[in-house]
């Protein structure tokens, strides 16, 4: 989802996930059904949407390959 610009709900398994909270990509959630909701509606509010939305572009430029490439000493 990162790759399509859209903010991500995941649960706190990932390597990166508290890098993607921090950066306000997305949001951890836990199995609580209350938590998943109070979190979906959260980004839902359009002002919320659009910065993660804006946040998620441009964290996701720090896996183009040649961003990557540009970072290397070679």
């Amino acid at each position: 989802m990162l790759a399509c610009g859209m903010p991500i709900l995941l649960a706190d398994i990932p390597w990166d996930d508290r890098e993607i909270e921090k950066n306000k990509c997305g949001k951890i959630i836990s199995e609580n059904k209350n938590d998943i909701i109070s979190k979906i509606a959260e980004l839902m509010d359009e002002n919320k949407n659009q910065e993660y939305r804006n946040n998620v572009i441009r964290y996701s430029e720090n896996f183009d390959y040649k961003n990557i490439f540009k970072k290397l000493i070679l």
